[in-house]
């Protein structure tokens, strides 16, 4: 049975840049998902605003945190998250920051 080949992607491995603040780096793009899903890596310095309040409208979108702290604004509930939590902000409106 053929499948899609595996992929590793290192740590310096992806399309990177730098969204106002905050450092982006594309880890899976939605062409290569199939539309299905993407995964985003978000570098940032403590106490950076990460994304104003806004919405997504076609995707829930879910934070993990490796180190650190993340806040997460979501509606009138503000989330904290440490390393090792996931934080799921399914369509509802938001703004990220890190502690």
């Amino acid at each position: 049975m053929e499948g899609t080949p595996a992929k590793v992607l290192g740590p310096q491995d992806g399309l990177a840049g730098f969204l106002g603040s905050i450092g982006v780096r594309l880890m899976v793009d939605g062409l290569e998902s199939g539309g299905g899903f993407s995964l985003v890596e978000h570098p940032m310095s403590a106490r950076a605003l990460a994304a104003p309040l806004h919405r997504h409208s076609r995707e829930d979108e879910y934070s993990y945190v490796i180190e650190g702290r993340v806040g997460a604004l979501l509606g009138d509930e503000v989330a904290v998250g440490a390393p090792g939590d996931l934080i799921l902000r399914n369509g509802r409106a938001r703004r990220l920051h890190s502690g």
